[in-house]
């Protein structure tokens, strides 16, 4: 017996095979699709944070370039060019004194070193912010007051008197304050109860009438003198915080062994930084928190210009670097020089 198997000419194999492998293809394409069409609605749903986050990592890799091409520049070669940030009008100090006084800090740098390290365009990378907070708050509270502080042992002892004397007045207006608050809220009791019962009888004789409403009247007038005592505390408080702000500052440049001070009824928690040079993808800054005259401005914008050429601070007090920077030189020492002459490859 004979098998006979029927063979389809060649042609109609080729026909099938690529019929079937073109519904495959055909499906894969089709997933393809679909992968391609949910992957843009996930991109277009998450599309404000993923250009968020775009934006985040292209700075900081344009950061991470540009520092990375600083660093193979000589140093000190072009000055840095700095412009005017946001400058709270508080500090009263406009745009021309600001770059006067910033002309004379580059001075203190560029003199020494024969060539100018920094110079002001509109558009200069480095900024120059003026933000004011409790710092400069607390010095202008002080001022008001006429107390002047520098960075000595004198200063640091007649604003721990002057602060002893505000703790007083504030303690004895804060017994008074607290004193007058519960008389006045046992007589408003009683008038209340008294005005209840009548209300209750429906309605006080005249004579009962009359000593109600005078009553009233009192308590008025009491609710005023609460007001102004209050008033009077809150001024006292705020000079005491004020105080202790600054204290806090002069034990710390002072380095003195005695404990810190805090706001009246909670804790500082704060530094009191004058001043900050900041560097990272957002940019440059120098940013100033507090002065109390032009020449500490002077010294302190002096400072900051170190750290934006790249210094770091120094341990001897005098120097323009010193890590507590403390206002009062106007020149380089010997430190800050040498510090300059490695960082600017000066032989």
């Amino acid at each position: 017996m004979f098998f006979c198997i029927y063979l389809p000419p060649y042609g109609i194999i080729e026909q099938i095979s690529h019929s079937s492998m073109n519904k495959k293809s055909l499906i894969k394409f089709l997933y393809f699709l679909v992968v391609l069409a949910l992957l843009g609605g996930v991109i277009f749903y998450f599309r404000q944070p993923l250009g968020t986050y775009w934006n985040w990592f292209a700075g900081r890799l344009n950061y991470a370039i540009q520092t990375e091409i600083s660093s193979l520049t000589t140093p000190c070669q072009k000055p840095i060019l700095y412009s005017l940030g946001p400058i709270d009008p508080r500090f009263k100090v406009n745009d021309t004194q600001l770059l006067s006084a910033l002309k004379q800090a580059n001075e203190i740098w560029s003199k020494p070193y024969g060539k100018e390290l920094f110079a002001y365009a509109t558009s200069g990378e480095l900024k120059i912010n003026m933000i004011y907070d409790y710092r400069q708050e607390a010095t202008d509270k002080l001022k008001k007051l006429g107390i002047v502080v520098s960075a000595d042992q004198k200063s640091y002892d007649s604003l721990k008197a002057e602060y002893d004397a505000l703790n007083r007045q504030y303690q004895a207006a804060k017994a008074q304050l607290v004193s007058l608050t519960n008389d006045f809220k046992q007589k408003q009791a009683a008038y209340e109860a008294e005005v209840q019962m009548w209300n209750k009888r429906g309605g006080a004789p005249q004579s009962e009438y009359d000593r109600l409403n005078q009553i009233k009247d009192s308590l008025n007038a009491q609710v005023n003198q609460i007001n102004q005592l209050s008033a009077q505390v809150n001024a006292l408080v705020d000079n005491l915080n004020a105080a202790g702000i600054v204290l806090n500052k002069l034990i710390e440049q002072l380095n003195l062994n005695v404990n810190r001070y805090n706001n009246v009824g909670a804790s500082t928690g704060q530094e009191f930084q004058e001043g900050v040079y900041t560097q990272g993808p957002e940019g440059k800054a120098i940013t100033v928190f507090e002065f109390s005259s032009r020449d500490q401005l002077v010294r302190l914008l002096a400072h900051e210009m170190g750290h934006a050429l790249g210094l770091e601070h120094t341990s001897s007090t005098g120097d323009i670097m010193y890590y507590l920077n403390e206002g009062q030189n106007e020149k380089l020492t010997a430190n800050d020089l040498a510090a300059l002459k490695i960082k600017c490859a000066i032989k």
